[in-house]
């Protein structure tokens, strides 16, 4: 009992398991985990609608580029002056990308997190760790 915080729990004896692990202790742990877990889910919450507000506006800034380059060609034909080319289409060589950049072009994945990957570094034992129920029965 007097080893500082972050011991191994297999360690302890049954006595100070039993200790440790007393009902009031198991419900804060409990309402930690809770609350833990709703601050995960508000945050993946949060990043979702940022990359869903980021989507949306590239499609828009898309839209916008290609309503602009309809009006330019329309205007052109309309002045007289020869269409200009696109200038990817123009240059075959910058349709073939190398593989680095379509894999840097790809988004990143959200890392799925859940309350026992983000405990801090008081590593709470709670009552659905394995050793801990095995200590207690």
């Amino acid at each position: 009992m007097t080893k500082p915080i972050g011991g191994n729990i297999d360690d302890l004896p049954v006595k100070a398991l039993r200790n440790i692990m007393t009902p009031s202790i198991e419900r804060m742990d409990d309402e930690a985990c809770a609350r833990l877990s709703e601050r995960l889910d508000r945050e993946n919450t949060i990043q979702q609608l940022l990359q869903k507000n980021v989507q949306i506006r590239r499609n828009e800034i898309f839209e916008d580029r290609n309503r602009r380059h309809r009006a330019l060609t329309a205007l052109e034909k309309l002045s007289g002056i020869r269409p200009r080319s696109r200038a990817r289409s123009a240059d075959p060589k910058r349709d073939n990308t190398d593989s680095r950049v379509d894999l840097l072009a790809v988004p990143r994945r959200i890392k799925p997190k859940s309350p026992s990957l983000c405990l801090d570094g008081l590593e709470l034992a709670h009552i659905s760790h394995p050793t801990a129920l095995e200590h207690l029965h």
